[in-house]
């Protein structure tokens, strides 16, 4: 909710003079609204690291993960693992 109104000031900046005072003032306290932004950040960053240790901790997808066959495109290797029947190409 934070971050939908940060995102409304900073849109808005331009047209009010109002936004813009808020906008400066929060900028110069760094409450609430600022460091928003990179707590996302470092969250979405968190959560990423924590899927490519998930896709690690499996022996196939870490194969494929790992692997520098460039015959192999990530679309097939999905859809091979999906559905199990399909041979990877040579």
């Amino acid at each position: 909710m934070l971050l939908q109104l940060l995102d409304c000031l900073e849109k808005g900046q331009e047209i009010s003079t109002r936004r813009e005072a808020i906008l400066k003032v929060e900028n110069k306290n760094k409450i609430h609204l600022i460091p928003i932004k990179s707590i996302k950040k470092n969250l979405e960053e968190a959560q990423l690291a924590k899927l490519y240790n998930k896709f690690e901790k499996r022996k196939i997808r870490a194969k494929l993960y790992n692997a520098k066959n460039e015959l192999l495109s990530d679309s097939d290797a999905s859809r091979w693992l999906k559905e199990r029947n399909i041979r990877p190409r040579n």
